[in-house]
Formats: C-alpha cells, structure tokens, sequence
C-alpha cells in the first residue's frame, strides 16, 4: 500500500521512505544506493540566484561507495558562475552510520552523518559532523522524495551557535535513458 502525504502543497510517495527507515537497523549503501543512481537534472534558486543542476550518482569501488557529483550554473548579467562538488556516501561499520564527505569548489569540506532523530518520514536529514575551511559554519542536506524519479534537496546553514537558515533549495528529476 502507498501512502501520500501532503505538505507544502507538494505529495510525497510516503512508502519510498518509510522503506528506507524500515531497513535503519541494517543498512547498508547498496540498499541506499539504489534511490539515488543515475543522472538528475533540475533547477535550484538560492543565495547564489536561480541556477541549473545536474547531480550524476553512482557506485564506485565495487560498490562500497556511493559518488554524487555536482554541477550548479548561475546565470548572471554578464557572467556564468559555476559551482562544482564531489561527495561520497560511505557506511561507517564502527559507528553504524551512513556518512557522506562532500568537496566543494569554494575550497570547503563537510563530513555528514545521516541524522535518524531529526530525519522525518519523508525525508533523509545529513548533519555536519566537521567542516573545513567554512569558519565553523555548519550545514544540513534535506533530501525529500516526491517519486522514484524525484526529489527536492534543501541545503541549509548555521553560524556557530545559530540555528540553521535556508540557502538552497533544488528541484531534479531522475533523467530517463532513451535508447534507440
């Protein structure tokens, strides 16, 4: 049975995540994997503007990561601005947690942990762990599938004892290979 739930005039396929908490106790990342590879494209409008993104996932090593690639371009008056990151979702064994280090082109490093006491229903919540070269600025990634070929991403930020503020939030769809 699939369950919708509605929120901020959106529908959100309840089933697809509840399976994901449903598993919690033995994740793994081929398990978590399977919800994010392939090529997604869509659109993002934050501090930066509006821009087009492309997020490209797939398993590297065999199978023992998860590689996201980044690529964000804001179109600006006289110039494009291009932000680029790489992340790694890993499973760390010792804590038993899903981790991800993400690389950004702005020289900043984040290591995330998924969050299983903020996360909602709906949602997968990663929560720096550490962060270099960002001032202790913390972020949060909000992942929302609205379908198996769509989710929303909120990024979010914190000042050092603030709490966090929106910054980005991105629209992709899951791009559909067309063979002829």
């Amino acid at each position: 049975m699939i369950f919708l739930l509605h929120h901020e005039n959106s529908f959100y396929n309840f089933n697809l995540i509840s399976t994901l908490y449903a598993q919690q106790e033995k994740y793994s990342l081929a398990y978590f994997s399977q919800w994010f590879e392939g090529n997604w494209i869509g659109s993002s409008v934050g501090f930066g503007g509006k821009s087009k993104i492309q997020h490209s996932y797939q398993t590297v090593m065999d199978g023992k990561f998860l590689q996201m690639k980044t690529n964000a371009r804001f179109e600006k008056d006289d110039f494009t601005d291009v932000h680029e990151d790489l992340g790694i979702f890993s499973y760390d064994s010792d804590h038993g947690k899903l981790m991800l280090r993400q690389f950004l082109s702005e020289g900043f490093v984040n290591s995330y942990y998924f969050d299983t006491v903020t996360a909602y229903t709906d949602s997968l919540v990663f929560i720096t762990e550490s962060s270099e070269s960002s001032g202790g600025m913390l972020a949060r990634l909000i992942f929302v599938f609205r379908s198996e070929d769509a989710y929303f991403c909120l990024l979010e930020l914190a000042n050092p004892g603030q709490e966090f503020f929106s910054c980005q939030r991105m629209e992709l769809e899951r791009k559909k290979l067309i063979i002829k």
